[in-house]
């Protein structure tokens, strides 16, 4: 048979790895940038010469509002379905609608939806 190693070996092992990482760690100068714990350093800098600055010079236009009724939105489609028009076609039509006029009932809506179509 073959012989293995306990598992408390690995434990061992493993434990004396963690407690060299902890002195290194603790133990590392300062001062010195050339020390092996600098290099594993994870976060941010104190050092401003260290700091990149980052400019956006895109201009963006402001984002439209949405301000679109869901409820209103869905029975508008739903009644240019039932009218006939292909489901893609209501949606996109609904949506020109609502974006170009200020619609408030499905009356207005339809007028100005069949004088589009």
């Amino acid at each position: 048979m073959n012989q293995q190693p306990s598992p408390v070996f690995g434990q061992i092992v493993s434990l004396l790895f963690a407690a060299l990482c902890v002195y290194l760690f603790l133990a590392r100068p300062k001062n010195s940038s050339s020390s092996f714990c600098d290099r594993l350093d994870i976060g941010y800098y104190d050092d401003p010469s260290l700091q990149v600055q980052v400019v956006n010079n895109i201009s963006q236009p402001p984002a439209k509002k949405n301000t679109l009724n869901i409820p209103f939105y869905n029975d508008c489609v739903e009644t240019l379905v039932a009218l006939g028009f292909k489901k893609r076609a209501a949606t996109s039509l609904t949506k020109t609608i609502l974006r170009d006029n200020d619609v408030t009932n499905i009356q207005d809506f339809l007028q100005i939806a069949l004088r589009k179509s």
